[in-house]
Parts: structure tokens; sequence; C-alpha cells
């Protein structure tokens, strides 16, 4: 399991980090699978929470409170085969994003008095890039496998409480999620 984002090489000799350097190596494995993976599946998980409260008492009071959740994630998650030759009976390249990002943020505004005022806002920012490659390779191999995928979750909870005799209130929840998820095999001879 890759939690750094780089590129690990399984059943490969020294189990070598490729970190997006260009491999090139034969890997002759006629008796083992050639696996190649990355993933953040247990690693980005990011929380933010935020919470205001104003109290006010007496009848010409004001209450008036903001709370702000802001978070940003920048994920790129790639497995990367390039100028290698590999024999093997499976060749696979997998990647896979599945980060969760939670913020809540809420306002409270308690007040005897003329007005209650509350507001709050909670924003998320994603970038993500999960890519699978082989590229400028030799592929012999009965079995090839090449994949992609993001199952990330992002869940944003904006809300405010006004009381008093006038009450006003304004709860904003924003989401940005920027994705790009392929598999690519390219410039590689596949054979059997």
């Amino acid at each position: 399991i890759n939690v750094t984002g780089s590129t690990y090489l399984g059943d490969v000799t020294d189990n070598a980090a490729t970190n997006g350097r260009s491999l090139s190596e034969t890997h002759d494995m006629t008796d083992r699978d050639y696996d190649i993976k990355a993933s953040n599946k247990e690693a980005t998980k990011q929380m933010g929470a935020a919470i205001a409260i104003s109290l006010s008492e007496g009848e010409k009071g004001v209450g008036a409170t903001g709370a702000a959740s802001i978070s940003t994630l920048r994920n790129d998650i790639s497995a990367n085969v390039k100028n290698t030759t590999i024999i093997s009976p499976i060749v696979s390249s997998g990647a896979l994003s599945d980060a969760l990002m939670v913020d809540v943020a809420c306002g409270t505004s308690l007040t005897n008095g003329m007005l209650s005022g509350a507001g709050s806002v909670s924003a998320q920012y994603t970038s993500n890039k999960t890519t699978a490659t082989i590229d400028d390779s030799i592929i012999k191999t009965s079995d090839l496998n090449v994949s992609a995928k993001s199952n990330n979750l992002d869940v944003n909870v904006a809300g405010q409480i006004g009381y008093g005799k006038n009450g006003v209130g304004l709860a904003i929840a924003f989401n940005h999620l920027g994705s790009t998820t392929g598999a690519y095999l390219r410039g590689t001879d596949v054979t059997a």
C-alpha cells in the first residue's frame, strides 16, 4: 500500500520505489505475477470543524457570531511503468484514490434583546489526479490489467441558530472537486 503517493513495484528485486522516475529494466518473472499499485486508501482522512457561540442579555442587547471551516486537499496518486520489458503470466498496474474529507461549521447566537445574527461557511477544495500507465514498454503476458479508480468522499455541512426578537441567519456550504482519473497504455508492445 502506498501512503505517500510514491509508486511501488511489487515482486521486483529490492521492491524499488519509482517516485516518477522511468524504469529501464528487464523483469523476467515467468513463474510469478508483476503487480504495481499506488493507493492512498489508509492515509488521506481530513476533518475540520468550527463552532461559534454568542450570548447577549438585556432588552437592547445584540448578539452576532460566525464560524468558518475551510479545507483543501491535493492528491496525486500514480502507478507507472515506463521503458521496461516485463515477462510474467499476469501484469497489473493500478492506482486508487480513496480520500475522505469532512467539514462542519455552525454559528449560534442567543439574545434577549433586539437582534440576533448567526452565520457559518464550510468550504472544501479538492484536486485529485489518479493515473495508472504503462508507457514505451514491452509486455509479454497472457493477462494485462491497467486500472485507475477514484472513490473520494467529501462531506460538507454548514448551519446556524439565531434566537431573539429578530433573528437573522446565513449558512453556506461549498464544494469544489477537480478530478482526473485515467488508465493509459501508450507506445507499448503486448504479446501473449
